[in-house]
């Protein structure tokens, strides 16, 4: 990719700001003037310093001090101006990016690292929003600090000025040179940090399981196996760089003695005075800089457009669009239905995890799925809900396909309780509510009907305390989600092993709400707790992704030999 189609890439960022860009421009030409006028005062100054008690001098030093205090004023408010326009640059399209990652399709989210999209929103956006800021900024400052200074110096003396002008290709050549080298090393970089953060998150969250089979050990010789590659590769970095300074610091230093050389033998002609000297000497200083300035920038532009790459991953993402939503009737006419058929679906291209799968719910009840761990329970409720979509067969509800329906309009009609509830940094009262209007006093009554009331009485403000995961049991967050449960009550209510972590009496009340849930909504809960399969209307037995067999709990303990297996165990 061309460098202009890079930077044209990377200005789409930019939209929306051209006034804060023009303010900045303003500011930078109007300091690069005031500052390519100074060295001429500098100059001039040196020149009437063996001018013992001339007013000329004193003018000329109280101009000279008052330009610098200016030129001072201008580059803090341009320094501040930036900052600010860059930080809030980043943080929209930080917030437009974290939307997106909300909004896309679960199953395409799936297939990324943590580690790679907190990079997306961290490093990657400030790359190129650095990189934005610095094209703004350093190329007008390149611009009238190359050009100004070069027609400045030529004016002073076309001879030392055309032979500083021989050392430009050497600075060209240095950065050519490790231009795609520093590319390849920032990919490796990024791909070890995205390792190392999902790496990083894991181990944080799972702390607990870590120290319960004591090894420690082992994953402490992962973490460093893992710095290891990301100091190797950093060291390669740093090599890069540190040659590049290297070889520009050694050409400069050829420059400067050569420059000095020759300038001498021009001041010793009277060709030049000592003050126009070391005002060219300043001019050529600030060409060099100038053009080292553009070889950083566009040496950048290699680890910018590998930033760019990976959200442009990101942005492609499919999200959760609405395509039709079907007329919704009046609660009390509602056709209740769920009906799957011959459903087939599989992870990336593994072996088929439900495979024909047939069901059919037409009817408010309690419905239980069982079967062995690795049967497709879990991931039946996902296609359920939405999270994935089935390769072959289809999935009906109320009389509608889902390949109809707007996926909201379906999560809007199917409440999904998983077995490890989210919880949110916020008070108990708006995980349970999540920030919806229901009333505090019926969130209260939901809380007591699942036995959180003894819970809340510990809370220094109640229901309005700020809980975290590490707040609540395993037990506590069950019950937090059967509230949840309540407060957000939907047609048809999914539970993943809801009950697994509650003790018989915890168990057998959410059971009772189970039940009577089910008096006005379709539930389906997998469990393998007696309880709740006694108590339900009909049992799907899931064995290989298919259902094999269904029924009452006693008509399958006698004529299912999966079910009596499973039951027997």
């Amino acid at each position: 990719m061309t460098s202009n189609n890079i930077k044209k890439m990377a200005f789409q960022y930019l939209k929306g700001y051209t006034c804060s860009i023009i303010i900045l421009l303003v500011l930078i030409i109007t300091e690069t003037i005031i500052t390519s006028i100074t060295p001429v005062f500098y100059g001039r100054i040196i020149d009437y310093i063996s001018l013992n008690g001339s007013k000329t001098f004193f003018y000329l030093l109280l101009l000279y001090g008052l330009m610098l205090f200016i030129s001072v004023i201008i580059s803090s408010v341009e320094s501040y101006i930036t900052e600010v326009l860059g930080n809030k640059i980043f943080k929209e399209y930080q917030s437009i990016l974290f939307n997106k990652i909300l909004h896309s399709k679960f199953q395409e989210l799936e297939k990324l690292e943590i580690g790679e999209l907190m990079a997306h929103l961290t490093a990657d956006l400030g790359t190129i929003i650095e990189y934005d800021i610095s094209i703004v900024t350093t190329y007008s400052f390149i611009f009238f600090n190359f050009f100004i200074p070069l027609i400045l110096a030529v004016s002073i003396n076309a001879e030392l000025t055309i032979f500083s002008l021989f050392f430009l290709p050497i600075s060209l050549l240095i950065y050519k040179n490790f231009k795609y080298k520093r590319k390849s090393i920032y990919k490796k970089h990024q791909e070890l940090t995205d390792l190392y953060n999902s790496f990083t998150i894991n181990i944080l969250q799972n702390i607990p399981s870590i120290k319960s089979f004591r090894i420690e050990s082992h994953i402490e010789a992962q973490y460093y196996k893992l710095i290891d590659k990301i100091f190797s590769i950093e060291k390669k970095r740093s090599s890069a760089d540190n040659s590049i300074n290297f070889l520009n610091n050694a050409t400069n230093i050829i420059f400067q003695v050569s420059f000095l050389y020759l300038a001498n033998i021009i001041v010793c002609d009277g060709k030049l005075t000592l003050g126009l000297m070391i005002t060219l000497g300043m001019y050529i200083n600030r060409i060099f800089t100038s053009i080292d300035m553009l070889q950083k920038v566009q040496l950048n532009e290699q680890n910018v457009l590998i930033s760019l790459q990976r959200i442009n991953e990101l942005t492609e993402l499919q999200i959760d669009e609405q395509k039709y939503e079907p007329y919704v009737t009046d609660a009390e006419n509602t056709i209740f239905e769920l009906r799957i058929e011959n459903i087939y679906f599989a992870y990336n291209d593994t072996l088929d995890v439900i495979k024909d799968l047939s069901l059919s719910i037409n009817s408010t009840g309690l419905y239980s799925i069982i079967g062995k761990n690795g049967s497709g329970k879990s991931t039946l409720l996902k296609l359920l809900q939405c999270f994935y979509l089935p390769q072959k067969g289809n999935i009906i509800i109320h009389g509608y396909s889902y390949k109809e329906c707007d996926i909201g309009y379906i999560r809007n009609l199917i409440t999904y309780v998983q077995k490890e509830p989210f919880i949110l940094k916020d008070s108990l009262l708006e995980n349970i509510r999540l920030y919806s209007n229901i009333n505090v006093k019926v969130i209260d009554e939901y809380c007591d009907m699942v036995g959180l009331s003894s819970y809340i009485t510990t809370l220094p403000k109640g229901i309005y305390t700020e809980i975290s995961a590490d707040s609540l049991s395993s037990g506590q967050r069950q019950k937090l989600s059967f509230a949840r449960a309540l407060a957000h009550k939907a047609e048809i209510i999914l539970f993943d092993e809801i009950t697994s972590d509650l003790d018989g009496i915890s168990e057998k009340i959410l059971t009772n709400i189970m039940k009577n849930l089910s008096k006005s909504a379709i539930v389906i809960s997998i469990s393998h707790r007696l309880q709740t399969i006694t108590e339900s209307d009909c049992i799907f037995v899931l064995d290989s992704g298919t259902i094999v067999d269904s029924g009452t709990f006693e008509f399958l303990k006698n004529h299912s030999n999966v079910f009596s297996e499973l039951f027997n165990l």
